[in-house]
């Protein structure tokens, strides 16, 4: 009888250490949601790896993929309903403000001080912007996975060296705008993109001048600082662009496909423009005039004491961010770790990919990839300078509100000052 007791107890402990993670492994499923788009393939590709690694300690990845309609409201109507049911998920950086105000994201620096996903994943592995994209108040609610960012493109056959400073930029602006250099080529020296509420993309362009003339919005500390006199010299600049015709007149109403045209017709001699259309220039079919005669270089600066040139090209993320109330969280960490691992990130690299993962960058492959819209340096160049706006939890208010008041002044309804002086007091009141 005492033999069989001791038995029966060894069993007994096999099967709690088996069940312990002793043993056989435990069976966890992980859930992603994710916008439908080419990175959702891409993630959803590195999962299925993931997946049939053998040390991927018993974790199954499921990609939930969602249409793009309404998808940010639908990820933040799962995350404040506060369920469990989703695991991680991909934002945009205006959405970490409020999300982890709202104390539905999970600070991820705890994990990376307790090394979950190994001596290799640092946050050292991301550029500086990309970290300082997913940061709220102290706290890292967001990996950047994929990244985009504003370019100059300039015509090769008319410009030999692309303007260093913004100063450089209007004046070459200026000579090749046929109503005021009868003799250039071009009809416009450059365009702006002046749409109002497409996504305040020309705040994202004004943002550009502003900081790196030294301006900036709303601080890390809350601190309001809209009409100060670097804010509203850079803006005197951008909208002295339209006023002065340097820009097609219907520049108001510009947004992304606009900008696009103008340069490809070979209506401007530059644009500032998003680096995604690097790949349509370069293409004789989509850019018969002008695919053989563009370059592409980081966005203008300012000119240092030291002589360098201050940039400040604006950044443009998704990110990874894991669900306060995943009861997954070091398992969903183990997975990231995978997502990010640079080897895993380079194997899967297509022309259209981009990235904030500095050995990636740097990359022979990623380099290779991009060449052939001309773009690697000043995209690389940028990735590195670039910045986005700080986080804050009314950051689309504020956005909305500097929206508002550029398309004033650009209109000319308004004088750059005026504009200004009334967004200082709205987004006061709104961060107040």
């Amino acid at each position: 009888m005492r033999k069989i007791t001791i038995v029966l107890a060894a069993v007994a402990l096999t099967l709690s250490l088996a069940a312990c993670g002793g043993g056989a492994k435990r069976h966890v499923e992980i859930v992603g949601m994710v916008q439908s788009s080419p990175e959702a393939q891409f993630v959803k590709s590195v999962a299925e790896d993931f997946n049939a690694d053998p040390n991927n300690g018993g974790i199954t990845v499921t990609i939930n993929e969602l249409g793009r309609d309404n998808v940010f409201p639908r990820i933040q109507t799962q995350l404040f309903a506060k369920s469990n049911a989703v695991d991680f998920v991909f934002i945009t950086p205006s959405l970490i403000g409020p999300l982890g105000a709202g104390g539905v994201l999970e600070d991820l620096n705890p994990y990376f001080t307790k090394k979950a996903g190994g001596d290799s994943f640092t946050t050292s592995l991301f550029s500086k912007g990309g970290i300082d994209a997913g940061t709220y108040a102290g706290s890292l609610y967001g990996l950047p996975f994929v990244t985009s960012t504003m370019l100059l493109f300039y015509r090769t056959d008319l410009i030999k060296t692309p303007p260093q400073t913004w100063d450089e930029y209007y004046e070459i602006a200026r000579k090749f705008t046929k109503s005021l250099n009868h003799s250039s080529p071009t009809v416009y020296g450059t365009t702006v993109m002046g749409k109002p509420q497409q996504d305040a993309i020309n705040v994202d362009e004004y943002s550009q001048i502003a900081w790196s003339m030294g301006g900036d919005f709303v601080g890390t500390d809350a601190s309001v600082n809209v009409n100060t006199p670097q804010n509203v010299k850079a803006l005197e600049l951008w909208t002295n662009l339209y006023k002065n015709k340097l820009v097609p007149p219907d520049a108001t109403s510009f947004d992304y496909p606009a900008v696009l045209a103008a340069f490809q017709e070979g209506q401007t001699a530059m644009c500032i423009q998003w680096d995604a259309a690097a790949g349509s220039f370069a293409d004789p079919k989509q850019s018969p005039k002008i695919y053989d005669k563009f370059a592409v270089a980081a966005i203008p600066g300012v000119k240092q004491a030291d002589g360098t040139i201050l940039r400040q090209p604006y950044l443009n993320f998704w990110l990874t961010s894991v669900n306060k109330f995943s009861g997954k969280k070091d398992q969903t960490f183990k997975f990231l770790s995978y997502l990010y691992d640079p080897k895993e990130f380079t194997k899967r690299l297509t022309p259209n990919m981009t990235t904030a993962l500095k050995d990636v960058l740097a990359s022979d492959q990623f380099r290779a990839i991009k060449q052939g819209s001309r773009s690697y340096d000043a995209y690389k160049q940028s990735l590195l300078e670039g910045r986005t706006f700080n986080a804050h939890k009314s950051l689309d208010k504020i956005k909305s509100i500097l929206d508002s008041a550029l398309s004033q002044a650009l209109a000319g309804s308004e004088t750059p000052q005026q504009a200004l002086d009334g967004a200082q007091s709205d987004i006061a009141s709104t961060v107040k």
